[in-house]
């Protein structure tokens, strides 16, 4: 184990090296404003707990982004190429921490919506952007390397957030006599965030002004030859989405109304659960090489599915977050591999296209689940959404076997890493 581990690392320095100069800024960048996203991730839901407000209004809060993201998808998509990666990139950071603004100064219900509105606008930005841009300043070889690290090193920004999170409302209880309960410490957490995302704009502002652009052409006779694939990555995000937004944006909720859990354990479950990610997230090219793309991922989706039924039905805390440990970074160590394969089944002109495609499949899902979820588990609990988001994970690996099977990602791990 130690000698493999030290092969990955040579490995990952090696390539990283000869990462251009814009990689290397993005990386820089996705490190700060993922710091914003964990700690929005952590409490915004609690945040609106201690506002007063119920489930079903969270249901909201959490899938407005998600369908205002998925609505953008396609527009942002068609645009992005034209109005420039970078200039995306900075336009979606800066509206996700004006969003943040809003939920902090303004809460009340409206406010609040609208300000989720703009954050679902700023995401779709960020996200849209981000496949495109990484594919376009790298190169067929080091380009699954790239897509890995970055989201490694958004995933340890999140372990960040997490365990400092965990303890900030305590902290500012301690420091400048905020209550030691109700919005108050959650409002200063989320607020530093802000202030931290802030910074993320510096690298963006330093990259080349013009890398990204492409000429896009979406004539008929382009865009069919292409046309099955991108159904097909439609197909495997929404059934994925589906699943995920039953329960993932509801994970602190669910601990806190289950087992009364506290900030500080939520903090730290977080925080382990993202690095977990991190080492699952950078072992799978060595198990892409061994299976290759496509059964890399079917494998690691299908492995997590009984450690879902743990975190759902256990009776103790301990047991319950061991099960969502394991469980999300078996199903989340897959996603720069496929994020890397949705890259590499197009050309690079269709790329904001399928990134777009790929993004408003994911969120509308996600928003769908989400609002029919905060309804169900004021009448129902946790227990049903449970059991349907494990049949969504199950449909997930089979179309991605049933659908990519017979291409040369599945045929040879060496050859699909260095093709995507």
């Amino acid at each position: 184990m130690k000698r493999l581990l030290g092969s990955m690392l040579r490995e990952y320095l090696a390539t990283m090296r000869g990462f251009s100069r814009d990689a290397k800024l993005y990386l820089i960048c996705t490190s700060l404003y993922s710091l914003m996203i964990g700690v929005q991730y952590l409490y915004l839901n609690l945040y609106a707990l201690e506002l007063g407000f119920d489930q079903a209004f969270i249901g909201l809060l959490v899938g407005i982004p998600a369908f205002v993201t998925a609505s953008a998808a396609l527009p942002v998509g068609f645009l992005l190429p034209r109005f420039g990666y970078r200039r995306g990139l900075l336009l979606g950071v800066s509206l996700q921490i004006g969003a943040l603004l809003g939920w902090t100064l303004l809460p009340f219900r409206a406010p609040l919506l609208a300000a989720s509105a703009l954050w679902g606008l700023g995401s779709a930005l960020t996200m849209i952007t981000a496949s495109p841009l990484m594919a376009d300043v790298s190169t067929e070889r080091d380009r699954t390397h790239l897509f890995s690290i970055q989201f490694a090193a958004a995933t340890l920004a999140t372990v960040v957030a997490s365990a400092v999170g965990g303890v900030l409302p305590g902290l500012y209880h301690r420091l400048f006599g905020l209550p030691d309960s109700g919005p108050a410490p959650y409002r200063a957490t989320l607020i530093t965030a802000m202030v931290i995302a802030s910074f993320a704009l510096a690298p963006v502002i330093w990259m080349g002004r013009h890398r990204g652009r492409v000429n896009l052409s979406l004539k008929r006779a382009k865009l069919r030859p292409h046309r099955k694939p991108l159904l097909q990555l439609i197909a495997i995000q929404l059934t994925i989405s589906c699943g995920a937004g039953l329960i993932m944006p509801f994970v602190n909720v669910f601990y806190r109304i289950e087992f009364g859990a506290s900030d500080a354990t939520l903090g730290m479950a977080f925080a382990i659960s993202s690095l977990t990610i991190v080492f699952a997230g950078l072992m799978m090219p060595l198990l892409v090489k061994r299976l290759g793309n496509i059964w890399a991922i079917a494998l690691t989706q299908l492995l997590s599915l009984p450690f879902l039924l743990v975190m759902g039905f256990a009776p103790w805390l301990w047991i319950s977050i061991s099960g969502y440990l394991i469980r999300t970074a078996l199903m989340n160590m897959s996603t720069p591999t496929f994020n890397a394969l949705s890259m590499g089944v197009v050309p690079p002109s269709l790329r904001p296209l399928a990134a777009s495609l790929v993004s408003l499949s994911w969120n509308g899902g996600w928003a769908l689940s989400s609002f029919v979820s905060g309804h169900i588990q004021g009448v129902a609990g946790f227990s049903p959404l449970f059991l349907a988001m494990m049949g969504f994970y199950l449909l997930s690996p089979i179309l991605v076997v049933v659908f990519f099977r017979k291409s040369s990602s599945a045929s040879d791990g060496a050859h699909a890493t260095e093709e995507l």
